[in-house]
């Protein structure tokens, strides 16, 4: 059972919305956390739930890049 508050819930259908219409490609990078909270107007926080969510749900997954 996945919990969220009404702002990430929204954040997490409009993201989902933009990878399965290909407006965000598949393995494409994710804007930086500040900048899509900005360009989404929302908390950070509520980003990261929403981000956190994704991850559970299989549609994002963390890479940490290697210099």
């Amino acid at each position: 059972v996945i919990l969220t508050s009404g702002t990430s819930e929204i954040i997490i259908k409009h993201l989902i919305s933009q990878i399965e219409s290909g407006t965000m490609p598949i393995g494409s990078k994710l804007e930086s956390e500040r900048e899509l909270a900005k360009v989404l107007q929302v908390s950070r926080s509520s980003l990261r739930e929403a981000i956190r969510q994704l991850n559970v749900l299989g549609y994002l997954e963390d890479r940490k890049s290697v210099v």
